[in-house]
């Protein structure tokens, strides 16, 4: 599978698989999976599991990037990443 050929990210399930039969949360599930796997490989980031069986995301360190748990891995990466860009990427543009 050549990936450059996947459109840009973000993607939005209101026009996507409207031609497939799918349904919407199908088509929402897509596009939350296409967002967490550009998550994981622009940041290079991964979703772990804990006994409770909630998930969180580590860093390639195997740290935790944030600690707080979800209740999925996609959730978990997109959300994860959101979090990111609005408290640490805007930090450190505004101390520069």
């Amino acid at each position: 599978m050549d990936l450059s050929k996947l459109t840009v990210a973000p993607w939005e399930s209101g026009t996507l698989w409207m031609d497939c039969n799918l349904g919407q949360e199908d088509a929402e599930f897509i596009v939350l999976a296409r967002a967490a796997f550009e998550v994981m490989m622009k940041r290079g980031w991964a979703p772990g599991r804990g006994n409770n069986g909630n998930w969180w995301v580590e860093n390639v360190k195997g740290d935790l990037v944030l600690d707080q748990d979800y209740a999925d891995p996609f959730t978990a990466l997109v959300e994860v990443d959101a979090w990111y860009r609005e408290n640490v990427e805007k930090a450190d543009a505004v101390s520069g």
